[in-house]
C-alpha cells in the first residue's frame, strides 16, 4: 500500500463532504440514500484535476469497498 500525501488528503476529505452534506449531483438517491461511492468518485477527480492524471500515485489510492 501506498501512504496518502499530507497535502493531498484535505483536498479529497474536503470535497467529498461538502459534497455529501451539501446534497450534491449524486449525493442522494431516489430513495433518499446516500451514493458515497459516487460522491467519493467526484472528490478524486477534484484531486486528479489538481495533481494531473499522470500523477496517479497521488489520486489512486483513495477507494471506497461496500456498498
Amino acid at each position: 500500500m501506498w501512504s496518502i500525501v499530507d497535502e493531498d488528503a484535505p483536498v479529497v476529505a474536503n470535497a467529498f463532504y461538502s459534497r455529501l452534506l451539501g446534497k450534491g449531483k449524486y449525493s442522494v438517491r431516489k430513495d433518499g440514500s446516500l451514493q458515497v461511492a459516487y460522491v467519493l468518485y467526484e472528490a478524486v477527480q477534484e484531486l486528479r484535476e489538481k495533481v494531473g492524471k499522470m500523477n496517479f500515485v497521488k489520486w489512486v489510492l483513495f477507494i471506497h469497498f461496500g456498498s
